[in-house]
């Protein structure tokens, strides 16, 4: 998982708290170490990893409308 990577994954995180994320067959290292390490680079939670599709939750930090 390289930095422009990260940087999109916490982008979309921010805009939409939950994101589901699919592995490739050719991913060389074990998937929950992947899904490890992406939930830490992220400071996000990982939801559920199945086969190859991850999910992976963080909070955002912006106001939504009607929950300030």
């Amino acid at each position: 998982v390289n930095d422009n990577q990260v940087i999109q994954l916490v982008d979309a995180l921010e805009a939409r708290e939950i994101i589901k994320i699919t592995l490739l067959d050719s991913t060389p290292a074990d998937k929950h170490s992947i899904a490890d390490e992406i939930a830490r680079r992220t400071d996000s939670d990982v939801v559920q990893l199945i086969g190859k599709k991850l999910t992976i939750y963080k909070k955002s930090t912006k106001c939504k409308i009607n929950q300030c």
